[in-house]
């Protein structure tokens, strides 16, 4: 997956998607599975070396987001900051909702 990227120059960034952990969620009384994707931007091992030491990139520099494992994929949660070095943002659905919210998980953004 690609995205576009608005650093001082628009640029297309490659982002990795690896699959996390399989949760439940609740929607009304039915329990369904979805499964937690880990986005982590691949800008090149010297820029995210060069970022990181001048403290320009977090340490730890990846996203979560839920998607419902049916036919048809759709949207859960969401779990990171919205702009570069931004505070971390929980965006999520009044329902379906996690059964366990990630706030019960060590949280490793900061």
């Amino acid at each position: 997956m690609q995205i576009l990227a608005f650093t001082p120059s628009p640029e297309i960034i490659k982002l990795e998607l690896s699959p996390e952990n399989e949760d439940v969620v609740s929607v009304a009384n039915l329990s369904r599975k979805s499964l937690q994707y880990e986005f982590k931007p691949d800008i090149g091992l010297i820029r995210e070396f060069l970022g990181k030491a001048t403290g320009k990139l977090p340490a730890q520099f990846h996203y979560h987001c839920w998607i419902f494992q049916d036919q048809v994929p759709s949207f859960v949660h969401y779990e990171g900051p919205l702009q570069l070095m931004g505070p971390i943002l929980r965006i999520g659905l009044v329902s379906p909702r996690l059964a366990s919210m990630p706030e019960d998980k060590k949280n490793s953004f900061t």
